[in-house]
């Protein structure tokens, strides 16, 4: 159960990063939190499939890559500063 409950889980964390963005208006700031927030907790922000497939949240450059669909924020980590 575990697996289907974390897919679940990664669904609606994507959802509310998708309101979330569309509230702010802000992607650049979304963006931004996300990267500290993967450089405070020490993300892994290249997760291995099991661990993908037991976390509960996107990892942070799947994250920022949907802030990066929107025009002028950078769409992958490496070019949003994560990993630096």
């Amino acid at each position: 159960w575990l697996p289907v409950a974390a897919w679940l889980s990664r669904g609606w964390e994507r959802q509310a990063d998708r309101d979330a963005l569309d509230l702010t208006g802000d992607p650049s700031a979304f963006v931004a939190m996300q990267r500290d927030l993967a450089v405070r907790n020490l993300s892994d922000v290249a997760p291995s499939r099991l661990a993908y497939l037991l976390a509960s949240h996107p990892p942070a450059p799947e994250r920022m890559a949907l802030a990066g669909a929107r025009p002028g924020v950078p769409a992958s980590g490496s070019e949003a500063g994560v990993g630096r």
